[in-house]
């Protein structure tokens, strides 16, 4: 069998790596380690697409009708929920509306976007109206209902 030996210098650089590895051991145990104690969620915005619409028709006599629209008619939200609303403006130049029952109000420009985001606190019919096009006389009521339950 084999004595197994180690000279002074070898010692010395053993004894200093482990002298290392053990003060770089108690450094990081004695690091500030920041535990979460809840996680706060992103809130969920919901995206609705809306576009404006427009229905039109000839009668028989040569008269022509037309009628404006948003799609879809009817949007579902539920109490609190944060939606982002997304107008495209496809037909007519412009709409301006507004959300009744809230402060929100904006224009919808043909070939362009408007976006809005809002929060619906209370259940019931929120009508989303174009004021543009708020009765028969100008080619409405342009109506669509955001239902809150």
């Amino acid at each position: 069998m084999g004595f197994f030996s180690i000279n002074g210098k070898v010692f010395r650089k053993v004894l200093l790596a482990g002298l290392f590895v053990i003060a770089a051991a108690v450094w990081y145990s004695f690091q500030a380690k920041t535990i979460p104690v809840f996680q706060a969620e992103e809130e969920q915005i919901r995206e609705i697409t809306i576009v404006t619409n427009e229905i039109a028709a000839e009668t028989e006599d040569g008269k022509k009708l037309e009628v404006y629209r948003w799609d879809p008619g009817t949007i579902y939200v539920r109490k609190g929920e944060k939606v982002r609303l997304r107008f495209f403006g496809i037909k007519g130049e412009e709409h301006s509306f507004m959300i009744e029952g809230t402060d929100v109000q904006g224009t919808v420009k043909k070939g362009k976007e408007t976006v809005i985001t809002a929060r619906f606190d209370k259940k019931g019919i929120y009508p989303l109206i174009c004021i543009t096009h708020h009765d028969h006389d100008r080619q409405g009521p342009m109506v669509a209902y955001i239902v809150v339950d």
